[in-house]
């Protein structure tokens, strides 16, 4: 049993993120550049300072982060996040050309298979009828957010 709060897709998520930044491949971000690029990969913002503040409190020699560091600070910030901030950095997880879509099987991925708590296979069809508006096979942040968070205020 792991003892992170982040649920087991999205550590799976950020090992995938954290792995893509991992340039030795030894476990460890090297420098404050690799930490900035990565967590902006994740779908964090945060500042300089932030990025700091976080190497100084873990007291890291020569400033190397390794993965178990990243998810803390992760979920130090996703305390703070509401629903629709936390929607937005999952999605950002799987957009990876930032352009706000995503294909129906990534999100059918994301949202039946690597989740905790996974939809059946007639809760995401009717999610895609709800969203995939265009009916294009791709499904906007945008269309996403609206009806998820308007599920979660009815």
């Amino acid at each position: 049993m792991s003892d992170y709060k982040v649920s087991t897709s999205e550590l799976a998520r950020l090992q995938l993120k954290f792995s893509q930044f991992d340039k030795e491949g030894n476990g460890e971000l090297e420098s404050l550049d690799e930490v900035s690029t990565a967590l902006r990969a994740m779908g964090l913002t945060p500042t300089k300072a932030e990025i700091m503040e976080f190497l100084n409190q873990m007291q890291a020699a020569n400033k190397k982060v390794g993965f178990n560091e990243v998810v803390r600070f992760v979920e130090s910030i996703h305390k703070d996040l509401g629903v629709e901030e936390q929607l937005r950095l999952a999605f950002n997880c799987f957009d990876r050309e930032g352009t706000g879509v995503l294909p129906v099987e990534i999100l059918r991925e994301a949202m039946c298979v690597m989740t905790s708590d996974p939809l059946g296979p007639d809760e995401f069809e009717e999610l895609v009828r709800e969203t995939d508006i265009e009916g294009a096979g791709e499904i906007k942040y945008e269309d996403l957010k609206r009806v998820l968070c308007s599920n979660l205020h009815s």
